[in-house]
């Protein structure tokens, strides 16, 4: 059985045709009832304090929620739970549980490499500052916030400061500038605040996805 709202999300044939093939039987709730819904509704309220809490911690603009909650999920599935029998709930469908070496802070600031081929010159810097979001869905690698130009990439090879933010309005300001079209002056300097974390040392700010050796590319 499938509990859900009547939300349009859930109202399409190809979703009707999964159900139909795997014996699954759509219950919807009534209009304005969530709890009729409650597991699911107190899933999304334990998923948005972390949200929150991550946000307020980081410095994180209100538009970045999404990218936020995409990160508190995949840190979920990687964590042990005593309903599927203090297994992580990836374990259960796949039988592996995921590297946590690729577990980084949201929020903290990194530098990623820029290849060659897009170098324009000797002289140009080797790296660009970024801000970690999450891991990538289509690649290899973690999704980043350009400092610079406000688009969200996905990168390999990073070196991560896990201790380090953003503050101020400076993400604010980017985005805005970048996806709404605000007339707004971007400063200069990147205003970097500590983050509240005790955990991360020197040998852990230097990383590559899967922890492969970066020294050539960088050089």
């Amino acid at each position: 059985m499938f509990s859900s709202d009547q939300g349009g999300e859930f109202k399409n044939k190809k979703l009707d045709d999964f159900f139909r093939k795997n014996g699954i039987r759509a219950l919807p709730t009534n209009a304005y009832t969530p709890e009729e819904n409650c597991l699911v509704e107190k899933l999304n309220g334990k998923l948005m304090s972390k949200v929150r809490a991550i946000r307020e911690a980081a410095y994180l603009p209100t538009c970045l929620w999404g990218e936020v909650l995409h990160y508190v999920v995949h840190v979920d599935n990687m964590s042990v739970t005593k309903a599927l029998g203090n297994i992580t709930p990836y374990q259960k469908p796949w039988g592996r549980i995921l590297d946590l070496k690729n577990l980084k802070v949201c929020g903290c600031v990194v530098y990623y490499h820029i290849p060659k081929q897009k170098q324009k010159d000797k002289l140009q810097m080797r790296s660009k500052s970024a801000v970690f979001l999450g891991m990538a869905e289509s690649v290899i690698g973690f999704r980043l916030l350009d400092l610079e130009t406000g688009n969200v990439v996905d990168r390999r090879s990073v070196h991560f400061r896990e201790d380090v933010a953003v503050g101020g309005d400076y993400e604010e300001i980017l985005l805005a500038k970048r996806y709404f079209g605000k007339q707004t002056v971007v400063p200069r300097d990147v205003p970097l605040v500590l983050l509240p974390v005790k955990q991360v040392t020197a040998a852990n700010i230097e990383f590559q996805y899967q922890s492969v050796d970066i020294s050539d590319e960088m050089e």
